[in-house]
């Protein structure tokens, strides 16, 4: 059974706001996957390469022209986000998160 996740209530948890000490690299990316604008320019899409390389394409730009670090780096802030406790996710939101890193991003 799937559990629905309120993306809004959930887009309110992870905020870039409630983290003072976020980097804004990390603010885009958490508003990559919330469907928001949390920095400008926003990340409009994600690519990892062949060589695990994160890339970034920016609204309204054409290609991946920011190198965001490795894969592996990015996948592990995120996991580390989405599972402190004090950020207050439910189980299902949880599981939702970690599914938008697998669904989200392109692997060229």
């Amino acid at each position: 059974m799937v559990t629905q996740v309120d993306t809004e209530s959930l887009a309110l948890k992870l905020h870039p706001n409630r983290f003072p000490g976020m980097s804004d690299k990390m603010a885009a990316i958490v508003g990559f996957f919330m469907g928001k604008e949390y920095t400008t320019p926003a990340i409009e899409r994600l690519c990892v390469t062949m060589d695990g390389c994160c890339l970034a394409q920016q609204a309204g730009d054409v290609g991946f022209s920011i190198f965001l670090g490795q894969y592996s780096e990015v996948e592990r802030n995120w996991r580390d986000l989405v599972t402190i406790p004090e950020v207050g996710l439910t189980e299902q939101e949880e599981v939702y998160c970690l599914k938008l890193l697998q669904t989200a991003v392109q692997y060229a």
